[in-house]
């Protein structure tokens, strides 16, 4: 049988992170005020940032291969077409829309 529950959300995550002191009270405060101004969620801040790890992060979110085909989106391509696209995929853009966000705002790569 597949573990379907989702994973904890934003709020959750970054309080277990925090009783785990894998982060700080300072990095838990930036974190919520990344992922409101860039509209990415926490897990996606805290990977960016790279104040944890995938491997950090899958102690929290189990996925299997049954699960990660059941949640594909649908996304429109530049031409307007519909696209599958995988919860990967859309991480993978979402990472880079932060990282160009953080450089414009700090001017530093990421």
């Amino acid at each position: 049988m597949v573990d379907t529950r989702p994973g904890p959300t934003d709020k959750e995550l970054l309080a277990l992170l925090l009783e785990r002191k894998i982060l700080s009270n300072a990095q838990v405060e930036v974190a919520k005020i990344d992922s409101a101004s860039s509209g990415l969620g926490s897990a996606d801040v805290l990977l960016a940032r790279k104040w944890i790890t995938e491997q950090i992060l899958s102690e929290f979110y189990p996925v299997s291969g049954h699960a990660k085909s059941q949640h594909q989106t649908t996304e429109l391509t530049k031409d307007g077409e519909k696209s599958e696209a995988t919860p990967e995929a859309t991480y993978l853009q979402n990472l880079q829309k932060y990282r160009q966000l953080m450089t414009k705002i700090m001017g530093e790569t990421y």
